[in-house]
């Protein structure tokens, strides 16, 4: 009979027969199977391979180990908080029934940034390989980081800044809210714009600077203008007029000397026309 260790058989019998007193040897490889999948167990021999037929029967087994089959890889992954994979998964292989353990440091990772949640370790960190997937899963928190700062600004309607920015700063996935009252500034000569009121007022700080920005308008000055001219009463200022009545008539500069020359010249003309006149008669 061939059989396994479990004593179940595992191909069809051989029967020897003969007369009684004849020898037989079931030791040879006729009788010595090769089975696939199988290996013989030389542990287990038979002792009574070679004997003689007899008019009793006799049982001739030889025992088989199963051959080690390769079996499924356990698979060791690594995850977050959201189950989102933070490193490559490692795989371990063997044959079927081969133990496994990977509760070791092999297995337990040291992740820059994170930290192994301790109240989460996997029951299966241990185990037997098998013809069936398994997997082991190692899960970590997230290490705080602090974040890019948020800024809080002030500014007109040109976009001119008004006064000093407040910052926001903490960890990443902080929450934050700066849609209060002591975000909104009151400034002097200035009015918040509420139609222009940030959309981002409230969030979360990241790994990213953010700007929130809170928009103003200058206020009209009012009230009247003021004079410029001091001690001015309101009244219109007296003219000074000088009457034509009093202004005498005086020749003016140059206009005595032309009109002496003026008049000398015609004397001597006058005077040279009777000299001529008076010659005449006399020849």
């Amino acid at each position: 009979m061939y059989l396994d260790e479990q004593g179940n058989e595992i191909l069809t019998k051989q029967t020897i027969s003969g007369i009684v007193g004849d020898p037989y040897d079931a030791s040879t490889d006729t009788y010595k199977l090769a089975i696939e999948g199988y290996t013989l167990d030389e542990t287990k021999l038979p002792t009574n391979a070679t004997g003689t037929i007899s008019p009793v029967a006799q049982l001739l087994i030889y025992t088989y180990k199963k051959n080690p089959s390769k079996a499924h890889d356990v698979t060791v992954r690594y995850v977050d908080e959201e189950g989102t994979e933070i490193a490559n998964p490692k795989p371990i292989s063997g044959m079927i029934s081969e133990p496994y353990d990977a509760s070791t440091d092999t297995y337990k990772l040291v992740i820059d940034g994170y930290t192994l949640d301790e109240t989460k370790l996997p029951t299966n960190a241990v185990g037997t390989l098998s013809d069936l997937d398994q997997v082991v899963t190692y899960t970590y928190k997230k290490n705080q980081q602090i974040a890019q700062n948020l800024t809080v600004q002030y500014v007109d309607e040109n976009g001119q800044k008004l006064v000093d920015s407040k910052i926001v700063s903490g960890m990443i996935g902080t929450a934050y809210d700066v849609s209060m009252t002591a975000h909104k500034r009151i400034i002097e000569g200035c009015t918040l714009d509420e139609t222009k009121l940030p959309t981002n007022a409230i969030g979360t700080l990241t790994d990213t600077k953010q700007t929130v920005t809170y928009h103003y308008i200058s206020n009209k000055e009012s009230g009247n203008t003021t004079d410029t001219n001091q001690g001015n009463t309101g009244k219109p200022t007296a003219q000074k007029t000088t009457s034509s009545k009093n202004n005498k008539n005086f020749p003016k500069t140059g206009e005595t000397a032309t009109h002496s020359i003026l008049y000398l010249s015609g004397s001597l003309i006058i005077l040279s026309g009777l000299v001529y006149l008076r010659r005449n008669k006399t020849n």
